[in-house]
């Protein structure tokens, strides 16, 4: 799991990477611990009688508990002791900033309205404060702020977080309880305040427990999705990662992983289409255990992987290390159209349409197969598909891995069959043949012809025979242009944005999300219709779409081809006008 610092905890400090929702929390943590310095930690110190330790019990827990707050809502941000680290910097920022702002000017020009003099702060109280307080300050957030990670990842080690809170709530109260005895005990009670955070830090996981205890739900084709202990997981939580309108068929509570001890659980909270886990659906609130390894299926089709973060650091399911560019898979359908495979990719029906006949595209599932890669060796995994997936003509097994190797046949439930080979082997010895040999010209008779006895001619000279007759093809200069040089056009839509067409293409909702507002895209179909050209001559037929396709205002027969030109104007779903310009 990528959480932009090192996998060793020990190794040093890290500089995390934050994503845009981790700097908003950022910003957000400065701001909390500002609010919390002005409502809520000041009135209440200021009341406080001797001693001052106290202090630090009010402030300090001001200053994080939003931060704490936040972390509930938001819990796969503070997964890292890192970033947690870094959140409750901000707070304590936060926190001093509004502090110093109060003491450096509002209080000495309070007390110069009550005095009639001219408001100016303390010159040795300015300086202790930006250089002893402020730094404090960051320190002691950051302390409590880093032990979030174990309330997080585990509910049960709450009494981890409370303890990073209350060290940082003594640290502080000692050096308010001292810091009269000069500015030189305020830097020492700093500089044993960073030793403390720095012996924290290596002692905290980089996500706070165990990395077999961290589960992670891989969603295709390789996003990452945290498990926090005893999480629900439905419908939001999985928008981002199946088509727009597959998401409804997920319920709002689809199921939740628990955690008890090393063992993970799923439950399926009785959703209305029900959840699969290896290809056997759940009984209602059952738990059944999950390993690594395990295939949940949604509803939707969509299988995710269930895994933890250490078995993802022993074998990676998504490799991070760089391929050598003669290993990379690839899929060749026929005639020779060419399908780059990624590690751990899956494989569908989207994958394969436009390389099919029409009809047959509906014959493969939308998860069909999946192909993953560790170290040299490919494997291939059936996904439980309506149609199931044939190796060298025999079927696999669903949820079996088996081996790939250069030149194994992929049949798919429509019959066609794929070659699996690799960039290596189509550099050496090239699957599809692009050159004929020139075939050798038939030997001499050593006889004059008038005294050779007639014979009867072999298949293999009459052959041969043939191939010499085959006159040679022109040169391409000598060919027409038209032959050469691709026909051109394009569709525009009403805002003037474009798409250019080079041959037969097949358009749907993915092609015009720039060109229709979000609310109306949902109307046009993942396949709405499909320009191909002939000769010089463009058509275009409705795929059979939700809400149809018209031409000059003329509904489109599916099935049925009509002929493009110059400004028409086609419309999709009656949401999107386009204009065809060839």
């Amino acid at each position: 799991m990528s959480n932009g610092v090192s996998s060793n905890p020990v190794a040093g400090i890290k500089i995390p990477k934050f994503s845009e929702r981790e700097l908003i929390i950022i910003v957000l943590a400065f701001i909390l611990g500002a609010i919390s310095s002005i409502l809520i930690a000041l009135p209440v110190s200021s009341t406080l009688n001797e001693p001052d330790y106290l202090v630090g019990f009010v402030e300090e827990p001001a200053k994080i508990v939003l931060v704490y707050a936040v972390a509930l809502l938001f819990p796969a941000a503070f997964l890292s002791k890192d970033k947690c680290a870094v959140y409750g910097a901000a707070a304590g920022l936060g926190f001093a900033f509004f502090e110093d702002i109060i003491y450096f000017f509002i209080m000495p020009l309070q007390s110069s309205i009550m005095q009639g003099t001219a408001p100016v702060a303390s010159v040795e109280e300015m300086w202790l404060r930006i250089t002893v307080s402020l730094p404090g300050h960051i320190l002691w957030s950051s302390l409590a702020a880093m032990g979030i990670v174990f309330f997080v990842v585990d509910r049960n080690l709450w009494w981890k977080t409370l303890g990073f809170l209350v060290l940082a709530a003594l640290l502080h109260g000692v050096y308010d309880a001292t810091v009269g005895a000069g500015i030189e005990i305020g830097v020492l009670l700093i500089v044993a305040s960073a030793g403390i955070w720095y012996a924290a830090y290596r002692y905290v996981p980089e996500t706070g427990i165990a990395e077999k205890y961290v589960g992670i739900l891989i969603a295709p084709p390789n996003n990452e999705i945290f498990v926090p202990d005893n999480k629900v997981f439905g419908r939001d939580d999985f928008t981002e990662y199946v088509p727009y309108d597959e998401a409804t068929l997920i319920s709002r509570n689809q199921f939740t992983i628990s955690r008890i001890g090393e063992q993970f659980f799923i439950e399926d909270l009785g959703s209305k289409a029900g959840t699969s886990v290896n290809g056997t659906r759940l009984k209602p609130y059952t738990k059944v255990t999950l390993r690594p390894g395990s295939k949940i299926t949604l509803p939707s089709r969509t299988t995710l992987t269930f895994t933890t973060k250490g078995a993802v650091q022993a074998v990676s399911p998504v490799t991070t290390l760089e391929v050598p560019s003669t290993g990379a898979g690839i899929l060749i359908v026929p005639p020779d159209h060419e399908i780059a495979v990624s590690d751990n990719k899956n494989f569908g029906r989207d994958d394969f349409a436009e390389y099919l006949p029409f009809g047959e595209a509906n014959l493969i599932s939308r998860n069909q197969f999946t192909i993953s890669r560790i170290g040299d060796q490919y494997t291939i995994e059936d996904l439980g598909s309506k149609g199931g997936t044939r190796v060298d003509g025999t079927p696999i097994k669903p949820y079996t891995k088996v081996s790939l190797k250069t030149g194994s046949k992929i049949t798919l439930p429509n019959g066609t069959t794929l070659t699996f080979t690799t960039k290596g082997a189509i550099q050496d010895v090239s699957p599809v043949t692009t050159t004929r040999p020139e075939p050798a010209a038939p030997q001499r008779p050593t006889e004059p012809e008038s005294t050779a006895q007639p014979t009867r001619t072999s298949t293999d000279a009459r052959a041969t025979q043939r191939a010499d007759a085959v006159p040679r093809q022109a040169p391409a200069s000598t060919m027409p242009e038209s032959a050469t040089k691709p026909m051109l056009a394009r569709i525009v839509a009403p805002n003037n944005s474009d798409i250019s067409l080079v041959g037969s293409r097949k358009f749907g909702r993915d092609d015009f999300r720039n060109m229709v507002a979000e609310e109306k895209l949902p109307f046009i179909s993942r396949q709405q219709f499909t320009i191909s050209v002939s000769g010089e001559t463009y058509y275009i037929e409705d795929l059979q779409s939700n809400n149809g396709t018209t031409l000059n205002g003329e509904p489109l027969q599916p099935g049925s081809q009509r002929e493009l030109k110059q400004g028409d104007e086609i419309c999709c779903a009656n949401v999107l006008q386009l204009k065809f310009q060839p």
